[in-house]
């Protein structure tokens, strides 16, 4: 899920520096192993190994060993090649203010504030060239990909799909008129939608032309939902009381049977970006309450326990897991990577 509320922070330097040591090379899918892990100690320290300071509000995807990032008013590919070098591969120029990205195949789709998205033909990354647009004057304030449609919140009114097989032609296909959506998912044939009054309520989606609400989940003060991938699991935070209170809990749901959700399990965290690992059944969550990230063994996710913490210094949003390290954006820094010790 790419949702607008995800980052958005001011940079206090203008100066552009890979601080520390080189970015490390490049991404894999392994994750920490286990044995890196252990119950009785629960605390991890990180080491930052670079730094790169950005202005303004800053958005990337991360493929392989490539990040694609829009910052200002610009679109940057960089390349990470080995753990002596980064290469910024090509810039390009956007028309206004950037609040979102992501790349999909060879193309990466960048959301432009009040004008709609643009879409830029990444094949040569060298030379990126925009090659689609989508129109709007109404805030896309989150969006996803799920095969070949993307779906779109518009300003929390409507989650509209688009086909995007011809990424220089979306053609609309079907809305869900949801108000005061926050944040959905898209899982197969359903809609996860994150209603900020009413909670979760899911949408039966095989046809596209004509959703269907099928079930909901109340809950006051609604804000996100992760999926714990492989599993029809979600996390799914919440303000207890009032927004005033300022106290955030997690319930972990169960949507094994989209026609009855249950809640499994409740975390007193503050869940903002989830990365996971399949084959291993881990997730690396970051947690807002205690600023840093939760290692989370979910071979069972009922039964799910936190085999250690990495603390981070501010908030720090989860792009990447990397061989042994974490990259991100972190408020006041910019792009970060974090190796644990």
């Amino acid at each position: 899920m790419k949702n607008l509320y995800r980052r958005e922070f001011i940079q206090k330097s203008a100066s552009i520096a890979l601080g520390c040591s080189p970015f490390y090379l490049q991404l894999l899918q392994k994750g920490i192993p286990p044995s890196k892990l252990s119950i009785s100690k629960s605390n991890y320290n990180l080491r930052c190994i670079g730094i790169r300071k950005e202005i303004g509000s800053c958005y990337l995807d991360v493929k392989e060993n490539f990040v694609f990032l829009c910052n200002g008013t610009s679109f940057e590919i960089i390349e990470i090649l080995n753990s002596e070098r980064v290469l910024s591969l090509s810039k390009y120029p956007l028309p206004s203010e950037p609040t979102n990205i992501i790349v999909i195949d060879d193309y990466a789709y960048i959301v432009i504030e009040n004008e709609g998205i643009i879409v830029l033909d990444i094949k040569d990354k060298r030379f990126p060239k925009p090659i689609g647009k989508f129109e709007t004057a109404v805030r896309i304030s989150g969006f996803f990909n799920y095969e070949k449609l993307l779906y779109l919140n518009m300003d929390g009114k409507v989650l509209k799909i688009l086909d995007i097989r011809n990424p220089s032609k979306f053609v609309e296909i079907g809305n869900i008129y949801e108000s005061s959506l926050i944040d959905f998912l898209i899982k197969g044939d359903f809609a996860y939608c994150i209603n900020h009054f009413e909670g979760l309520k899911i949408f039966d989606i095989k046809n596209p032309k004509n959703p269907k609400l099928i079930s909901s989940l109340k809950y006051n003060w609604a804000f996100n939902i992760h999926n714990l991938y492989s599993y029809k699991y979600f996390l799914c935070s919440h303000v207890l009381g009032t927004p005033n209170d300022n106290k955030v809990e997690t319930l972990m749901i169960d949507a094994t049977n989209e026609e009855n959700p249950l809640i499994k399990k409740v975390f007193e965290w503050d869940v903002n970006t989830i990365r996971t690992n399949d084959q291993q059944r881990i997730a690396y969550v970051t947690d807002f309450q205690r600023n840093g990230i939760a290692v989370l063994d979910i071979s069972i996710p009922p039964k799910s326990k936190e085999l250690g913490f990495y603390k981070t210094k501010n908030f720090f949003w989860l792009d990447a897991v990397l061989e042994d390290c974490f990259l991100g954006t972190e408020k006041e820094k910019g792009i970060v990577i974090y190796r644990y010790k």
